[in-house]
């Protein structure tokens, strides 16, 4: 008979078993919640692939590295997407992300002090006609 005691030792050896494999194929396991009745027991399994080490180390920074969809956006208006533009009210931004699936705000600009703004493409156009900044 299967009593919440039981499952979570069986839960801690899930895991430990889990992180040998996980070590030899280099992928990250995440066990969900374990749902039981009095003699059988579920729960998922998900699975992702870790950076390698060499790949990791030459990453900049996630967060500001940017994306082939965001890069061609900024070039098809104009834009030089490592500099920084002015906002209407004279704010310093830099276009971070640009997401297709938005039409009325795709675009995603980012102050020096890091606040986000969504913005349209009539104003990322304006923002070209004024120039860079840096």
């Amino acid at each position: 008979m299967l009593t919440r005691e039981t499952l979570k030792v069986v839960r801690v050896d899930l895991d430990q078993a889990l992180a040998a494999v996980a070590k030899k194929h280099g992928l990250k396991f995440t066990v969900g919640n374990i749902r039981f009745s009095s003699d059988s027991f579920r729960t998922t399994l998900n699975a992702a692939e870790t950076a390698p080490v060499s790949q990791a180390a030459s990453m900049t920074n996630a967060s500001t590295a940017i994306s082939r969809a965001t890069e061609t956006a900024c070039k098809m208006h104009g834009m030089d997407p490592t500099k920084y533009y002015r906002l209407m009210d004279g704010t310093p931004v830099k276009v971070i992300d640009y997401v297709p699936r938005r039409p009325k705000f795709p675009f995603i600009v980012q102050t020096v002090t890091g606040r986000k703004y969504k913005v349209t493409a009539t104003h990322i156009k304006n923002m070209v006609t004024m120039g860079a900044v840096v």
